[in-house]
């Protein structure tokens, strides 16, 4: 029952007609690609609150950095040293740490060659096993995990693997006591362990490749 007999509905009984939400549209549908969406220049938590599908394709982009990623997603960790020492990196760092030097990022494309893009605990686990060359070179996957053959390992080396391991195994809760404190890792190296964590969620779109 409408309120007018009129072949023409009012607005609003036009409305009651239809199914709830059935022409809605999200904001990325209104383009092809991000730079035509509407949040192409908000920060990146501005499509994660929007549920995008895409936010990966963003988080490849020149339109994100790794800092950005960082302050994003790590910066409010529940564990206070680990958050700290994450907002005392993000005064020093600006735009895009992808590797620690061009050991790494070879050793990483060298070691992941065969791994599955969407094997994000893998990718993330190796990505930080190749941080340390001492580490890197004598690493040998088992159905537990890695494990570092060299005889000349450190407790920071073992921090390091333990580490890697858990992202491996796909742990909920990852220890971060160890790896938030200097001892164990260097600032250099600290930046690189957060984009390895990103990697576990995100994939290599962390690290600016394509998926």
């Amino acid at each position: 029952m409408y309120f007018t007999d009129n072949k023409k509905l009012q607005r609003f009984e036009h409305d009651m007609k239809l199914v709830p939400n059935f022409e809605r549209k999200e904001i990325w549908e209104y383009g092809d690609s991000c730079r035509e969406c509407k949040n192409y220049d908000s920060k990146i938590v501005s499509c994660m609150q929007a549920h995008c599908p895409y936010l990966k394709r963003k988080i490849s982009s020149n339109a994100v950095s790794t800092r950005d990623l960082v302050e994003t997603f790590l910066a409010d960790n529940a564990y206070i040293p680990f958050s700290h020492r994450v907002i005392d990196m993000l005064a020093k760092y600006r735009g895009n740490k992808l590797f620690i030097s061009k050991w790494h990022k070879a050793a990483f494309e060298k070691a992941t060659a065969e791994v599955p893009s969407d094997d994000y605990n893998r990718l993330a686990c190796l990505y930080v096993l190749t941080i340390r060359p001492q580490i890197s070179e004598y690493i040998v996957h088992t159905s537990n995990g890695y494990v570092c053959l060299s005889s000349n390992l450190i407790p920071k080396d073992m921090v390091l693997i333990s580490f890697a391991n858990d992202l491996y195994l796909g742990k909920k809760q990852i220890s971060l006591k160890e790896i938030s404190y200097r001892k164990y890792v260097s600032d250099k190296e600290f930046f690189y362990i957060c984009n390895a964590i990103l990697i576990r969620r995100f994939g290599t779109a962390v690290i600016k490749k394509g998926e």
